[in-house]
């Protein structure tokens, strides 16, 4: 395998493809904790599409860099990195429509019955005695659109740099076959 040289725009390129497969794992993801408040196994698919988006990311990162010798961390965060901020953005912009569409205030109800349930306020003020329960519920039933949109892409863009961090770890390319054979 000879030395290839680095190419950002094959590198985007490859991540653009790549955010697709992955946004689709992670509007998935999220489609499963919407409807976990009816079907609590949905609860535990989330996981499942997280796991398998995050160790398909993974696989597609190594393989990358096994045929781009010299593949080292930097340029492997920096691909995971790409492929996760343009997957971020693909999720928030169907969670935005998700809200704006299908949910019908159905999350936030929920959410807001959860914080009108006694056990639930009782813990609350357990863990946060100096939170005014009363005063977040309120909050919670003026929350616009735009408000879940700002916190949906802040959280989306805050797990695409964890998920690349993490991705760049895990993916650092095997020993070469012949290499392994002859220790």
């Amino acid at each position: 395998m000879g030395e290839t040289r680095f190419d950002y725009r094959d590198g985007r390129a490859q991540a653009a493809r790549w955010a697709l497969w992955l946004g689709m794992w992670w509007i998935a993801a999220f489609a499963c904790v919407a409807y976990s408040y009816a079907n609590p196994f949905a609860g535990v698919l989330q996981w499942v599409c997280i796991i398998v988006s995050l160790t398909g990311l993974v696989r597609r990162v190594r393989a990358y860099a096994e045929e781009h010798e010299g593949y080292g961390f930097w340029r492997r965060l920096w691909l995971s990195w790409t492929t996760s901020f343009y997957a971020s953005l693909l999720t928030t912009m169907a969670q935005h429509l998700y809200f704006r569409f299908l949910d019908k205030g159905r999350l936030m109800s929920a959410w807001t019955e959860m914080m009108n349930n006694e056990e639930v306020r009782q813990a609350m003020t357990q863990l946060y005695p100096n939170v005014n329960i009363e005063a977040q519920i309120e909050a919670m039933d003026n929350i616009t659109l735009g408000d879940i949109t700002v916190c949906l892409i802040t959280l989306n863009i805050l797990l695409a740099a964890a998920a690349a961090l993490l991705t760049a770890l895990l993916s650092r390319p095997r020993k070469d076959k012949t290499e392994l054979n002859q220790t």
